[in-house]
């Protein structure tokens, strides 16, 4: 029965220390989400505060070369908006995975402690017989000498 517990031990070890690495990973891209998210608003406001500046400047003379900027500008900003949202989608799905893997291993690790509590009540029951047996032998032996 040691050499089984131990293993389980040894087991349930290996099980936690992968869930504590999984957790990290989904530490680190809930991370990056938020930094991708706060980039997509930073953006954003850049576009918006551009925009504004647009419409506040639309009267007077007007520049081709100054208007092809503007909108070069807002078509990079909106390039990188994109491609943040994407990276965004990519690192929500990651993440959904990673939650499911963090719950399959939660539950393989309550797995093994209920089969370790299932074992150790086992070897409990056993201890607890064999002392029953040892002392109805000695009383046994003790009423025959009498």
């Amino acid at each position: 029965m040691e050499k089984r517990e131990l293993q389980l031990q040894s087991v349930l070890q290996w099980r936690e220390y992968q869930r504590q690495g999984m957790i990290q990973a989904l530490a680190r891209i809930e991370s990056k989400m938020d930094q991708t998210r706060k980039s997509i608003e930073q953006i954003q406001k850049e576009r918006d505060s551009l925009n504004d500046f647009s419409r506040e400047h639309r009267e007077g003379e007007l520049s081709v070369d100054r208007l092809l900027e503007f909108h070069r500008y807002e078509l990079q900003l909106r390039e990188m908006q994109d491609s943040l949202r994407l990276e965004h989608e990519e690192l929500t799905e990651k993440s959904n995975k990673r939650r499911c893997k963090l719950v399959e291993a939660d539950l393989e690790l309550k797995k093994i402690e209920q089969l370790m509590n299932r074992r150790q009540e086992i070897v409990n029951r056993t201890a607890r017989q064999q002392e029953l047996k040892i002392m109805d032998e000695f009383s046994t032996q003790r009423s025959r000498s009498r």
